[in-house]
């Protein structure tokens, strides 16, 4: 088998996309002709990605929880140390989510759209 060989099934042009699964996640944004407003498209993108980073964050929480548990108090700061830094990097990236484009968009969707944090 050459390297250029794609092993893992599924859809994608190489390994990576299939690993990834990179034609079903650019799928879950509108089409261009779908869009209801020029900025739209950053807006999921923008809120999707929050979301990935959110669940993130709820995984590492659960597993620090069962370290401490278990009492690896030292495995649980450690986790907490680095998930720290991804906090830190969701917050930085969560604030592009608040110039007026993107409140328009919002604005055309239902009245709890943006809420659920």
């Amino acid at each position: 088998m050459s390297e250029s060989e794609s092993v893992l099934p599924g859809k994608g042009k190489n390994d990576y996309e299939k690993y990834l699964k990179d034609p079903q996640l650019l799928d879950c944004q509108k089409a261009p002709e779908e869009l209801a407003h020029r900025d739209e498209l950053m807006f999921q993108i923008v809120h999707q990605n929050a979301e990935l980073w959110m669940k993130l964050q709820i995984f590492e929480l659960q597993e620090t929880r069962a370290r401490m548990e278990r009492e690896a108090c030292l495995g649980a700061m450690t986790v907490m140390s680095l998930k720290g830094r991804a906090i830190d990097f969701l917050s930085e990236n969560l604030e592009q989510r608040f110039y007026p484009e993107l409140w328009e968009v919002r604005n055309r969707l239902t009245r709890r759209a943006g809420t659920s944090y």
